[in-house]
C-alpha cells in the first residue's frame, strides 16, 4: 500500500474485531487466539471499553502456553 501514510485509521481498521472480557480465563484467551489465528485480542470492562491488549507473547511469557 504505497499511500498508506495518507490513509486515516478508520480506513484500515479491524470495524468488528474479537474481544475477551477481563474476568476470562487466559485460557479463554489463547483457545481464542489459536482458533482465529490472531496474535492480539483487545480486552474490554463491563462496559466494553477497551481496557487492554493481549499479545500471544503475554501468554509465552507467562508459561501459559
Amino acid at each position: 500500500m504505497p499511500d498508506l501514510v495518507e490513509r486515516k485509521v478508520r480506513d484500515v481498521m479491524t470495524k468488528n474485531p474479537t474481544v475477551i472480557s477481563k474476568d476470562r480465563l487466559a485460557a479463554e484467551a489463547f483457545e481464542i487466539l489459536r482458533s482465529k489465528k490472531i496474535d492480539e485480542l483487545p480486552v474490554i470492562d463491563r462496559a466494553r471499553r477497551p481496557i487492554g491488549l493481549l499479545d500471544v507473547q503475554d501468554l509465552l511469557k507467562a508459561g501459559l502456553v
